[in-house]
């Protein structure tokens, strides 16, 4: 989640046991400065349970749409792609648990002008 006064969109990946969550933050979206405006816009998220094979296709699109600098994840079409801005942080948590493997990526970066 973003906090107030914060300047940076997020992306955030989760695989687990063949699940995939992506909600993201739309980084063109001016923050408020008043209590009465959310802090947040949220665009999008999906919940699946897929083959590896597919997740690993639909994280290369992902990935292609990131190296072109927009994000076309929204739920309605009218939605303006999230423009992808540097610097980018990026982590990278791969654990174990007892009985599942959680991969997660989380990539921020400045709100675009």
């Amino acid at each position: 989640m973003t906090a107030m006064g914060d300047t940076r969109g997020t992306l955030k990946i989760l695989v687990e046991r063949g699940a995939i969550t992506l909600p993201i933050c739309d980084p063109q979206y001016a923050l408020p400065t008043g209590d009465e405006a959310p802090v947040t816009k949220h665009v999008f998220d999906l919940t699946e349970t897929a083959t590896h094979s597919l997740v690993a296709n639909r994280l290369r699109s992902l990935a292609d749409q990131f190296e072109r600098g927009e994000i076309e994840l929204a739920y309605d079409e009218w939605h303006t792609p999230t423009v992808v801005v540097d610097p980018v942080d990026v982590v990278v948590d791969l654990m174990e648990k007892r009985d599942h493997v959680e991969l997660v990526i989380q990539i921020r970066w400045p709100l675009g002008a």
